[in-house]
């Protein structure tokens, strides 16, 4: 594949040199095609030791054949923990011609696929040992490559799903520079920390990048001077919403509760400006004391929240009433969790009622609103046993959300699989257990091929359609097939439930029921290993 003229005893001897490790085989027949090749073959046929001596043998050849800059591009690779870095920034650490010098030695190769330059971890350990970097030389140059950084964000692709695998794809990097941020100066720091914190997902779009997230907003709290208090607000909301993610909800909570006494204050001093902030500082606040099953905090937080937006919503409709929408539909979900049904759907109501008059007037932009909002009315319906006005609501749902998908499949795919979801829900608490399971199948489909562009975003959305899809073959007495999708939830969703599992513990807990209760029927023993991986 190479083009280098080896005969079977050369390429025999160059295996059985190195005892056919995979790293050796693929270094030594690289540079084959760069040196002498009987001089090569003669000191592969001296070699001796472990395969880390052989490992050094081969990596000083390379060494041997780099001029200065070479060797300098080399001692750069340890700033890279992820073992790649973009073409960019691999040049402003190297130099121009960086790149390629260390392509010509057979230590890096370009990715086309993932746009990067990767390198084998031996080659930067190789580099860490000769020639090491004291801790303040490596963050000196880390941060001196932020700017190159930056304009790497800058350029992601506009796709929403290509810019975030690109982002995975370097998450290591950009982990180890945003920490590093910390000790630097906003001057320094400041631009490159602001742009990666736009491009980052939101944390029920990523797994991968939750944990960059609190470290990026962490950096930014730290380099942000004391006087800029509403900033500080944002900020604070923003990780108290990223620790949630992350299943850390005491943390979440103290960063909101201080977001919220920050904006309390601003409020109290200039009311105009700030009262809207709080507003929504404060709907962020009864979320998390919510998810820590404080509902009667939770409930006096949301409750605080649409009261200030109605009375803003009163002087200035346009401006407040989409405002006032998102805090019924938040203080309809907390009302249902404390039982009080009837008030919850009255909320979940008017939400659903503004956003449809919103939508008349201006579908583009308050369609997708309305979809959410008809979402969450089926749900309160259902609540009350008013199961074929909740079918009515949630198929709306599902249809604003398919024409919209249609435009545009990138943004709104994901919204019609959660309605067909709810979907198949509400048709199975009709015992329409046939349509519900098209309905599943359907949100499985499409989960699945989300889930095959980004798996650390949409896997665990894919078992949770398993999970309704199982469902529905439950309902129709299909144990055995049942009983397979809920295997298959629980198998995809294993591996997140490991590294999160306050995240995935409901999820993981309702598959498991499930899944035991469809082999129960279908006679057959339960797969004891897989369980355990919940335990």
């Amino acid at each position: 594949q190479r083009g280098i003229p080896l005969t079977v005893e050369k390429a025999y001897l160059i295996a059985s040199a190195v005892s056919g490790h995979p790293l050796l085989v693929e270094r030594l027949v690289a540079q084959a095609g760069r040196q002498d090749l009987d001089e090569l073959l003669e000191d592969v046929a001296k070699k001796s030791g472990d395969y880390a001596s052989q490992i050094e043998r081969v990596y000083s050849w390379c060494a041997a054949g780099l001029d200065p800059a070479g060797e300098a591009a080399w001692r750069a690779l340890p700033l890279f923990p992820g073992g790649s870095a973009p073409e960019a920034v691999l040049k402003a650490a190297t130099g121009e011609d960086g790149p390629e010098r260390l392509r010509e030695a057979a230590l890096a190769d370009f990715d086309s696929a993932g746009q990067l330059w990767r390198w084998h971890a031996t080659v930067a350990e190789y580099a860490r040992g000769h020639w090491p970097l004291s801790e303040a030389e490596q963050r000196a140059r880390r941060i001196a490559l932020l700017p190159a950084w930056e304009n790497w964000l800058k350029r992601l692709p506009a796709d929403e799903m290509e810019a975030h695998s690109r982002l995975e794809g370097s998450r290591s990097n950009l982990e180890v520079a945003a920490e590093e941020c910390a000790d630097a100066t906003r001057q320094e720091a400041g631009a490159f920390l602001y742009a990666l914190e736009g491009r980052l997902p939101q944390a029920d779009r990523t797994l991968a990048l939750r944990k960059m997230n609190e470290i990026v907003l962490r950096a930014e709290l730290i380099l942000l001077p004391k006087e800029e208090m509403d900033e500080s607000a944002r900020l604070l909301g923003n990780l108290g919403v990223a620790l949630s993610g992350l299943g850390r909800r005491e943390e979440a909570l103290a960063a909101a509760k201080e977001a919220a006494e920050i904006r309390r204050t601003l409020a109290q001093s200039d009311p105009l400006a700030f009262l809207p902030k709080l507003a929504g500082t404060l709907n962020n606040l009864g979320a998390m004391l919510s998810n820590l099953g404080r509902r009667e905090e939770a409930l006096a937080a949301a409750k605080e929240a649409a009261e200030i937006r109605r009375t803003l919503a009163q002087s200035n409709p346009q401006a407040f009433l989409p405002e006032l929408a998102a805090s019924l539909n938040n203080l309809g979900a907390v009302l249902s969790y404390l039982g009080q049904q009837e008030e919850a759907l009255a909320a979940a109501k008017e939400a659903a009622e503004i956003r449809r008059t919103l939508a008349q007037s201006n579908p583009q932009a308050f369609l997708p609103d309305l979809a959410m909002s008809l979402n969450n009315l089926g749900s309160r319906l259902s609540d009350l046993g008013r199961r074929e006005e909740a079918l009515v609501a949630v198929k709306e749902a599902a249809d604003i959300r398919r024409k919209l998908a249609e435009k545009n499949p990138q943004a709104f795919l994901p919204d019609l699989a959660m309605s067909l979801n709810n979907l198949g829900n509400r048709l199975s608490d009709l015992g329409r257990q046939e349509e519900a399971l098209v309905a599943a199948k359907e949100a499985a489909d499409i989960r699945r091929k989300l889930a095959e562009a980004n798996p650390q975003a949409f896997l665990p959305d894919l078992a949770r359609s398993l999970g309704v899809y199982g469902s529905a073959l439950l309902g129709l007495e299909r144990y055995e097939e049942a009983a397979d999708s809920f295997s298959e939830g629980l198998e995809l969703l294993a591996p997140f439930f490991a590294k999160h599992p306050q995240v995935f513990s409901d999820l993981a807990g309702a598959l498991k029921q499930l899944y035991l209760q469809a082999c129960q029927k279908a006679g057959r023993e339960p797969d004891r290993d897989l369980l355990s991986g919940f335990d």
